[in-house]
């Protein structure tokens, strides 16, 4: 398997992948490597040897940092002992350069529009909002924008149910999981009268935050998870 790529941005990237054989007993050992060429001068960035084959047959997390210059690279996946093996199976490969996502996240704005006028107080390193003077029990949108001035491209990022009058939420996560993004704790509005049943009545409904992958995910990937009983 071989990709070609190219970088415009000189910098550190993260190269994440999962791998796995889709198979439980019979043979074990699935070795490959994953390598990265430039190919202008046909050097060598970085070959790495792995193993795609587990006990459980569940989906490995695989990632490498890379130094990497404006050039054009081929993405390798070689693998190291077919037919004697297993084959092994490559999903969800993406490349992201370090600092892009908390560059971003930084250079955002935000504000709160509420029943009430409220103060963010403060935003921490960690990505966490302090907000002050808000009704617990109602309802806040916080809106985002990338620049100031202006004000006229503000748009709702989440809205969050007040506990507190001094409330703190996590609104970005600086350092997520590879391949992987947050998805802020929030309310929102569930249910309609479109039909007229009372078990379908609108409520509001809050969320934890959680993460979500950034790529989707293909049938292979779910129906292996489904087949080992990780439903």
């Amino acid at each position: 398997m071989s990709q070609d790529f190219t970088v415009t941005n000189p910098g550190i990237y993260t190269l994440s992948w999962y791998d796995n054989t889709g198979q439980i007993g019979g043979l074990q050992g699935s070795p490959y490597t994953a390598t990265v060429i430039n190919t202008g001068t046909v050097q060598t960035v970085t070959s790495t040897n792995l193993d795609g084959w587990n006990a459980t047959s569940a989906w490995t997390p695989r990632s490498i940092q890379l130094s990497l210059s404006s050039a054009t690279y081929a993405l390798e996946f070689q693998s190291d002992n077919y037919p004697s093996g297993l084959d092994t199976l490559i999903d969800n490969v993406s490349l992201v350069q370090l600092g892009i996502h908390q560059a971003a996240a930084q250079c955002a704005f935000f504000r709160i529009v509420g029943p009430t006028a409220t103060t963010i107080t403060a935003f921490n390193p960690n990505g966490t909002m302090v907000w002050s003077n808000a009704q617990p029990g109602e309802t806040y949108t916080i809106q985002t924008v990338a620049s100031l001035p202006g004000g006229t491209n503000w748009v709702n990022y989440v809205q969050i149910l007040a506990i507190n009058g001094v409330n703190t939420n996590l609104l970005v996560d600086f350092t997520p999981p590879s391949g992987m993004a947050l998805i802020p704790a929030g309310s929102f509005a569930m249910g309609d009268t479109l039909d007229g049943e009372r078990d379908a009545a609108p409520i509001v409904v809050t969320v934890s935050a959680f993460y979500m992958d950034v790529n989707l995910v293909n049938y292979s990937r779910w129906q292996s998870i489904y087949t080992n009983g990780h439903k």
